[in-house]
């Protein structure tokens, strides 16, 4: 039977009121059936309102269009009524063209995730008693799939009878980790129980779970190798010696501040650099076996670690494994050159003594400090030289310019280029003793020690102690022989945008360390009548040169009085620096041998660092115009801080051996 139309007329009245037959005494109607448009109270227009009276041959919601039974809700040709074309970017969804802001299957606007005729892709229909939920067919309430077989979908209502002995795979863990890795299905065995047949678990399933340890297995079930997973993004796996790479393989709060790049932290409970021991001291070089070495070798690359070593660096990255922190790189040059250094100008010491063997300057810590000199790197003791030597040859031979001043060419030593350009290419000195703008600068018997190290991921800062010995002292005090020792960093440290020219040591009033700036503390005054006998940034206080500590004020006047500090060390330690040391012999004398040496005292050096960046650290020492009066540096007592640093040099703390 054709579907056949009713029209029925409704006025608009908030409501929709349908007339059937019979007669109302207020419309005029006859008693025939028929009957008229009631007016509206309002006197508004009247609308036609269309009901459809389905086909018997139809679904309830659908329509006979063409002779064909059509779903007006969402055919795109018959949307809402037959003949209504929805457009080509429409869809037709319950009745109405519009945009579709899910899924176009078959013209039809769906939701794959819950849409059983298409679960999860168009066109993927669930099997019979099964609902489509987050994509994927599944059993529609109190439905089991009881046989197993996807084609007939849940086929059983309610729970399933197993027969005796019947087995079936079981798994209960994550989606998508079954058969990966070691995850493995368990088994459930039909058995009979006080006369109920049930399925109970009989092989339990293999589930994922973190072992945090060095393997290739899979035992989280992920695709990847346990031992090769960082889980908790500290840049270390199980495989690099991470002991707790995720909370449920150690108790820590925060495991990624728990692996073997982070420095042992004192005091905290926690075993921070993965060694297996909880809030042990630092090991020092007093730990472990030094690397063999001889004075005057010259494997300069052995030299140079062997060096770092003695300065307290004993961690070192070895060739082709993962570094955690320590020593990348060792090397030892000619200022700024590829040139090597003269093998007798670097050494390792267990102490400087004098002629008699008394130890007069000892390590600060461990039981040896390196050592960089312009001349011999030897003490007194062991036969250090008197005499001047030149270790390197010129260039060219040596100009004059100007009246008085000679221009020299080193052949191989430079000033380092990020020092030079950063004051006005001369060497900083003491503003009593200018720089000679009319020569380059020129050093020679120069000795550069580099060194790159990783640092620990929780470490803000470094520190070292050096000491300063200069055979200029006190003849060519504020002269153009102005030896300098320096100590560039390159960091990623904001705060060290404060110093472009990289350097990060200074004498005790903050002046780079050179003999013109040198305010040193060990040494022998220099006897004076009147301020003219003394350097120029020294005055006579007390028949002694004494240093100057000046101050301006907010008017630029400046105020200066003798310091403290000048010699305080007394001058015992110059006795196994230099064989004929000052005060025992007058650096004016023509009939005796010419006294010599001055030094700071051992000083500390601290400057922050960013956790985990590999760092460049530069040590320098050199003559400034000729390769005379030598000038040495004693280097000790690396250490790593993990508080907040801030560049500084100061008094070094006593030995801590």
């Amino acid at each position: 039977m054709k579907r056949g139309f009713i029209f029925w007329t409704a006025a608009i009245l908030g409501v929709i009121a349908l007339s059937c037959s019979g007669s109302d005494s207020n419309s005029g109607s006859s008693d025939n059936g028929s009957s008229d448009k009631k007016p509206s109270k309002s006197g508004s227009k009247t609308e036609t309102v269309t009901i459809y009276q389905p086909d018997e041959n139809c679904d309830a919601h659908e329509m006979l269009c063409d002779g064909v039974c059509t779903d007006i809700k969402h055919s795109i040709n018959n949307c809402g009524d037959c003949g209504k074309k929805c457009k080509a970017d429409e869809t037709c969804n319950n009745g109405k063209c519009s945009g579709c802001e899910k899924t176009t299957c078959d013209s039809e606007c769906v939701d794959l995730t819950s849409d059983a005729n298409h679960c999860g892709s168009c066109d993927n229909p669930c099997a019979p008693n099964m609902v489509c939920s987050d994509s994927k067919c599944e059993c529609a309430p109190d439905y089991t799939d009881c046989d197993g077989d996807p084609v007939n979908g849940c086929e059983t209502l309610f729970e399933c009878e197993c027969v005796l002995g019947q087995e079936r795979s079981y798994y209960n863990g994550p989606e998508g980790t079954k058969d990966v890795g070691e995850c493995k299905a368990g088994k459930l065995t039909c058995i009979e129980d006080e006369g109920i047949k049930t399925f109970d678990i009989t092989v339990q399933p293999t589930l994922p779970t973190i072992v945090g340890e060095c393997t290739q297995k899979d035992y989280n079930c992920n695709g990847i190798p346990d031992g090769e997973e960082d889980l908790d993004g500290d840049g270390f796996t199980p495989c690099d010696g991470d002991c707790c790479n995720d909370t449920t393989t150690c108790t820590a709060l925060n495991p990624e501040l728990i692996n073997p790049g982070m420095l042992e932290v004192k005091g905290n409970n926690l075993d921070d650099n993965c060694d297996t021991q909880t809030d042990e001291d630092q090991k020092t070089s007093k730990d472990v076996t030094p690397i063999d070495y001889t004075y005057g070798s010259s494997d300069m690359d052995t030299t140079a670690r062997a060096m770092a070593q003695a300065m307290g660096i004993i961690w070192e990255c070895k060739k082709d494994m993962t570094c955690a922190y320590g020593l990348v790189n060792a090397r030892l040059t000619r200022s700024e050159s590829t040139a090597l250094p003269d093998a007798k100008q670097v050494n390792i010491l267990d102490a400087m003594r004098d002629e008699s063997g008394t130890a007069r300057i000892m390590p600060q810590e461990g039981k040896s400090f390196a050592v960089m000199s312009s001349g011999h790197a030897k003490d007194v003791k062991s036969g250090v030289s008197k005499d001047d030597e030149w270790f390197e040859e010129r260039a060219k031979d040596d100009e004059t310019v100007g009246e008085n001043l000679v221009q020299r060419y080193p052949k191989d030593s430079q000033i380092p280029n990020v020092y030079l350009q950063n004051h006005d290419n001369k060497l900083a000195t003491h503003k009593s003793c200018p720089a000679n703008a009319s020569i380059t600068p020129a050093i020679f018997d120069s000795v550069q020690l580099h060194l790159e190290l990783k640092v620990p991921v929780n470490v803000k800062g470094i520190a070292f102690d050096f000491r300063f010995l200069s055979q200029e002292y006190p003849k060519y005090l504020c002269s153009a022989f102005n030896d300098f020792f320096l100590a560039l960093l390159t960091s990623k440290h904001p705060d060290l945008a404060g110093y472009p020219d990289h350097n990060i040591a200074f004498d005790k009033v903050g002046n780079p360390v050179s003999v013109n700036n040198g305010f040193f503390t060990t040494c022998d005054y220099i006897p004076c009548k009147e301020e003219s006998e003394c350097p120029k940034f020294m005055t006579c206080s007390g028949e002694k040169c004494i240093n100057k500590e000046c101050t301006t004020n907010s008017n630029g006047e400046e105020t200066c009085t003798p310091s403290k500090i000048t010699c305080q060390d007394g001058s015992t330690a110059i006795d196994a620096y230099y064989p004929y040391p000052y005060a025992k012999y007058d650096y004016q004398s023509t009939t005796t041998e010419e006294g010599r040496g001055g030094a700071t005292a051992w000083l500390s050096t601290t400057a922050p660092v960013v956790g985990g960046e590999t760092i460049q650290l530069d040590f320098y020492i050199w003559d400034t115009q000729d390769g005379n009066y030598d000038s040495t540096v004693l280097l000790d007592n690396f250490r790593w801080l993990v508080d907040e640093t801030k560049v500084n040099t100061g008094f070094a703390d006593p030995p801590v051996n």
